[in-house]
């Protein structure tokens, strides 16, 4: 049983530690807009080697000694390495948390849209009392769903459930304006997960005199939610970051499978040859012949892939794994 626990408990720390890599390895792409992982880490070799080397070489101009020379570009490696350190933990701790509040914002968009319009109301009624207001009850009616108190002044709320492309108009906060106005209620709020079109916010100061309307689209929707406990965790998000990435992992297996799967091989064999004859008869023959040559060397390796998989079929399953 105690072999069966640490087991487990080891297996816990290795999981823990490879999403800590593939989260690091995530938020350094997203930072190096273009770059890969590798790239991006032999870039900073590369950086630490030139910067040594050049204070190596000037020490080693001026002094003529080579171990003295050696020392002293050491020493500044180490310090121009702490400083590269410090300068990139910062730069990306503030990527971290912006590449997890698009992600929690994409989340929490995807999940709302996802809901029953009662779901949704009832999470905005949640969101809602988290946040302060006070009494608040469902109405269901036409144009306002609940009511509340607000600074000591009723409130009536409405929740739009709209996708992104479809946004609240004038028409909307006119409605709502006189279903207010109809129960003698003194404020409203228009909750979305869409936008407000431009009209509407031009329009909305008219009514200010009446009845105090506030304005709360998919952005400021977001900010309220972050207010309060339903707001997801860094923990959350790191999980949501995760499955993104198997998710984009499994479909690059997919593709990889389906461009190097059995069919494939004599098709792209005989394509290859094809193209190749055909590039005799054109003036174009050298671009024939490149084409000619990527088809058969995707043939070939279609060819080798399947009988590596044949003789080994424990490769292939490891393909399907998340590393």
């Amino acid at each position: 049983m105690d072999i069966t626990n640490a087991l487990k408990v080891t297996k816990k720390h290795i999981d823990s530690y490879r999403n800590k890599k593939r989260l690091k390895k995530y938020y350094l792409e997203e930072m190096k807009k273009g770059k890969t992982y590798l790239a991006i880490v032999l870039d900073g070799i590369m950086l630490r080697f030139i910067i040594t080397f050049g204070f190596f070489l000037y020490f080693y101009i001026k002094t003529n000694d080579y171990l003295f020379s050696f020392v002293v570009a050491i020493q500044f490696f180490i310090i121009v390495n702490l400083l590269l350190y410090q300068i990139n933990a910062f730069k990306l701790n503030k990527v971290i948390k912006r590449i997890n509040e698009v992600v929690a914002k994409e989340e929490i968009l995807k999940d709302l849209l996802n809901k029953t319009p009662y779901e949704f109301i009832e999470y905005c009624y949640d969101v809602l009392e988290n946040v302060g207001l006070e009494d608040l009850k469902m109405l269901h009616q036409r144009d306002i769903d609940m009511i509340g108190n607000f600074k000591g002044k009723s409130i009536g709320i409405k929740c739009l459930q709209y996708e992104d492309d479809y946004k609240v108009t004038i028409k909307d906060v006119k409605e709502f304006f006189l279903s207010l106005k109809k129960l003698d209620i003194e404020s409203g709020a228009i909750i979305t997960t869409s936008t407000f079109t431009e009209d509407t916010k031009d329009f909305l100061p008219k009514l200010q005199k009446h009845i105090r309307i506030y304005l709360f689209d998919k952005d400021s929707f977001v900010e309220l939610i972050k207010k309060t406990e339903l707001y997801p965790k860094e923990r959350e998000i790191e999980k949501i970051i995760i499955n993104r990435m198997r998710d984009r992992s499994k479909k690059i297996r997919e593709y990889r499978k389906n461009l190097l799967s059995k069919g494939k091989s004599s098709k792209y064999i005989f394509l290859s040859i094809m193209i190749y004859f055909l590039g005799k008869l054109t003036n174009y023959q050298k671009y024939y012949s490149i084409v000619s040559y990527f088809l058969l060397t995707l043939g070939l390796a279609s060819i080798i892939r399947n009988l590596i998989i044949f003789f080994r079929p424990e490769i292939e399953k490891n393909e399907d794994s998340f590393i």
